[in-house]
């Protein structure tokens, strides 16, 4: 993963300092953390992925199963598609 910020403090003390960032970070772990704007936030898998395999969904900094999550990720591109966006 090229593009993630690689960290060698914990994800919460990098947020604390970071409050707006947006992109993917890894901790000193292995453990990888999708955030916009500050929020947990991911629309092309899970938000969060902990080294020893476990996800969680998360969109807006809103956790949900990853049933929800699926179908909203599919229903806001249906409207993005019925909108012309």
């Amino acid at each position: 993963m090229s593009n993630a910020l690689h960290i060698t403090i914990t994800y919460y003390q990098f947020i604390k300092e970071n409050p707006d960032f947006t992109g993917c970070v890894i901790d000193k772990y292995g453990d990888k953390f999708w955030y916009l704007n500050g929020k947990y936030h991911r629309t092309d898998g899970p938000a969060v992925e902990f080294a020893d395999g476990s996800k969680a969904w998360l969109l807006n900094g809103e956790r949900l199963t990853e049933e929800k999550w699926t179908y909203t990720v599919r229903l806001n591109k249906l409207g993005e598609f019925l909108n012309g966006s």
